[in-house]
């Protein structure tokens, strides 16, 4: 009977550590660039590197992606748009 108990205990110990979560994989995301204008941001289109030309930043956000991070290059010529999927 102590033989069983020992030996339960040790397959529910080994049992605990196979059921672990996998590791996260992180978000997708690319760059997107837009010409600097005095139009609305929200409404200048802009190439996006792997995905193609998008129209605003809610086609972004209707392809299942999100804006991350802006900036502007040096000089103030173009916009930079950082996204990711989201989950």
């Amino acid at each position: 009977m102590k033989k069983q108990l020992i030996a339960a205990f040790i397959v529910a110990a080994f049992s605990f550590g196979a059921t672990a979560e996998e590791p996260k994989v992180p978000p997708k995301g690319t760059i997107c660039f837009a010409g600097n204008s005095l139009r609305n941001l929200k409404d200048v289109p802009m190439g996006c590197v792997g995905l193609g030309r998008m129209s605003s930043i809610a086609e972004i956000y209707e392809r299942g992606y999100r804006v991350v991070a802006t900036g502007t290059e040096v000089g103030g010529l173009t916009n930079y748009f950082i996204i990711e999927q989201r989950n």
